[in-house]
């Protein structure tokens, strides 16, 4: 898989375990080997994030952990899993990282060089996404099992309580940037939900699946695979959201007024694919498209037009291109056409098989007796 991550001087991508990063200051890219002897596959779960303080940028490839320092990118921390990471954040201040596993464990992990392992807290199913509060209260997880846990950090086998109401798996959440006193979550159902999480209480709900041209199939809706969201003014954030199989992305307008929230939809960003993946930094959309030529695609914020296409990736995507990441996407686009599909419960009927067994006996038992 591929990830993007980035922060007001760098951005990152990451594909299978080779890393490409640019620096928006001086206008150059490096290359970074997240593991030695990269095969030619695009099955590893890839994730990466830059912390609030500017200091360092981790990534993990499999059961590989990297901590890179951004100043000169020399390597910090490199440690073995125990098991395939899915989310990795760091806890706000840059004291640690919170690394989200397969199995359903979450871990933190210190940044000082020799810091040990420790687990938090466990799920029964694949943590999809991980966030810790600002105040670091509470760390905040989702899963495939439609769960939103809110636990107490660092204690967190007390549990504060769950935020319940998605009917598929919730696979993103982001505190809203503007009143972070809210949690805003996406989920393969169709709908991105506001929560009071302190009060576990859901104050909004919104069907997206209204707004993508995307024909019903008359068995799942439209997944929500991705969102981000980023503040615009004091009382209003901007959030963008990528359906499944849907080439765009929707922009929408949350508001809030005291205790009234509000979702209003805004735009639709047409993209010529897919979009894989999305970032902002500072008001600018980054996306991943499923094109190996033209896979990094960017559209500026305008408080007049909504978003506008930008041409800054294209010296980006130049320079990336002497260092092998395009063919390493390729890989990825060909060889990960399903993911999200593979996240829906698998439905059994079983009482039809049931029926005939005993049909099938009973007609035994009536010929036996005659």
């Amino acid at each position: 898989m591929a990830s993007l991550a980035t922060s007001p001087h760098f951005l990152a991508l990451t594909a299978n375990c080779t890393t490409v990063v640019y620096d928006f200051n001086t206008k150059l890219a490096k290359k970074l080997i997240v593991q030695d002897g990269c095969p030619n596959e695009g099955s590893g779960i890839v994730c990466s994030s830059f912390s609030d303080c500017g200091r360092y940028f981790v990534v993990c490839y499999k059961k590989v952990l990297r901590v890179f320092g951004v100043r000169d990118w020399g390597l910090v921390i490199e440690k073995n899993l125990l098991k395939a990471a899915s989310q990795v954040t760091f806890i706000p201040g840059g004291e640690g990282i919170v690394i989200a596993d397969k199995t359903g464990d979450v871990y933190s992990y210190s940044t000082d060089v020799g810091g040990s392992e420790k687990l938090l807290l466990g799920h029964l199913s694949l943590v999809l996404d991980v966030l810790v509060t600002r105040d670091k209260k509470y760390i905040i997880t989702c899963d495939r099992d439609e769960k939103i846990r809110i636990s107490c950090y660092p204690n967190a086998y007390n549990i504060h309580g769950y935020c319940l109401g998605h009917e598929e798996f919730v696979s993103s959440i982001h505190l809203l940037p503007h009143n972070p006193k809210y949690l805003v979550s996406c989920s393969g159902d169709g709908t991105i939900r506001i929560w009071d999480y302190c009060e576990l209480i859901e104050v909004l709900k919104y069907d997206c699946s209204r707004d993508a041209d995307i024909p019903d199939n008359g068995s799942q809706p439209p997944a929500i695979t991705h969102m981000t969201v980023f503040e615009l003014t004091s009382n209003s954030s901007i959030l963008v959201v990528l359906v499944a199989n849907f080439n765009g992305a929707l922009v929408y307008l949350i508001t809030s007024e005291g205790q009234d929230i509000k979702c209003a939809f805004k735009q639709i960003i047409k993209t010529h694919n897919t979009p894989w993946n999305l970032i902002n930094s500072s008001g600018k959309l980054w996306f991943i498209v499923r094109d190996f030529k033209k896979y990094l695609i960017s559209y500026e914020w305008s408080d007049s037009l909504g978003f506008v296409l930008s041409q800054d990736s294209e010296a980006i995507v130049l320079q990336w291109s002497t260092m092998d990441i395009a063919q390493q996407m390729d890989y990825i686009f060909r060889s990960s056409e399903n993911q999200i599909g593979q996240l829906y419960k698998r439905k059994f009927d079983n009482v039809k098989e049931y029926l005939d067994k005993k049909r099938a006996r009973l007609e035994t038992k009536a010929t036996t007796t005659i």
